[in-house]
């Protein structure tokens, strides 16, 4: 009686070396898949400005405030990063806010205008690549 050889990969019994090179294959292209997918998610992750905190902290305030904020959030939603400043510098001047709602309005200003700058910083790469030599 001859031995058959048998290996198992990832769980799956092989017989066959091109068994064992196609597992082989599709394991690294699975892995490259995974790594590819988790970059694009780590890169659209930093697209976006959090409203949470913002709108966590002006629940249930004065009408006159909670439009603003409102429009503020829409803004920012919308990608409409000029306008959704407008809105925090109205917002950050209405009296009577709590220091949360202070604070939030400096750290969702500053992530807007982080984002206009990313924008400006790609946009003027993209115009150097551009540019005749």
């Amino acid at each position: 009686m001859t031995q058959i050889s048998r290996r198992t990969y990832l769980g799956i019994a092989l017989n066959h070396q091109s068994d064992i090179t196609v597992m082989k294959r599709l394991a690294t292209s699975l892995l490259g898949t995974l790594v590819a997918l988790s970059l694009f998610m780590a890169g659209c992750k930093g697209r976006h400005v959090s409203t949470s905190e913002l709108e966590h902290n002006f629940k249930g305030g004065e009408p006159a405030t909670l439009e603003i904020e409102s429009n503020a959030v829409a803004a920012i939603k919308s990608g409409k990063y000029p306008e959704a400043l407008t809105y925090l510098q109205k917002l950050a001047h209405r009296a009577m806010l709590s220091p949360d709602q202070q604070q939030a309005i400096r750290d969702t200003t500053d992530a807007v205008q982080k984002r206009l700058d990313d924008q400006a910083k790609k946009a003027a790469a993209d115009a150097q690549k551009s540019a005749p030599h």
